[in-house]
This record gives C-alpha cells, sequence and structure tokens, in this order.
C-alpha cells in the first residue's frame, strides 16, 4: 500500500524539487547580474572621476604659478568683507 502512494507521489516531488531548484538558480543568476550591473557603474565613476582629474591636473599645469595662486584663493580663500 505504501509502496504504490510512494509510486504515485514521486513524480510530483521530482517536479516539486525541480521548480526549487530552478527558482534557486534564477535567484542566483539575480544577484550575480546585480553584481556586475553594480560594479560596472563603480567603474565608469571612477573613470569618469579620473578623467576629471586628469582634466583639472592638465588645467593647472598650464598656468603659471601666480595663476594657480589667485585662482585658488578666489574660489577657497573667505573674503573678509563678505562675513557677518
Amino acid at each position: 500500500m505504501i509502496e504504490m502512494i510512494i509510486g504515485q507521489v514521486w513524480p510530483y516531488l521530482l517536479g516539486a524539487l525541480a521548480l526549487l531548484a530552478g527558482w534557486i538558480a534564477a535567484k542566483r543568476q539575480g544577484r550575480a547580474e546585480a553584481q556586475r550591473d553594480a560594479l560596472q557603474k563603480v567603474v565608469e565613476t571612477a573613470d569618469k572621476a579620473r578623467k576629471e582629474a586628469r582634466d583639472v591636473a592638465q588645467k593647472v599645469d598650464a598656468m603659471g604659478d601666480p595663476a594657480v595662486s589667485d585662482r585658488l584663493k578666489s574660489d577657497w580663500v573667505r573674503d573678509a568683507s563678505r562675513r557677518d
């Protein structure tokens, strides 16, 4: 009697296990794809930052020392007359 029940239920158990294995595989693949996308965004951001740093370095190298000093003062040093 038990063998007959197991014989009838066995295909359904295999089907359920196959569905579970497929779900786990799809979930892992989704996670891996999300990690690849995140890594690609980080790499793109780093590339943009390097390009911007290179452009700034080229601009600074093209300026003379007095021009760089004046530019830094105008950008970074607060004007005493603007204080409240």
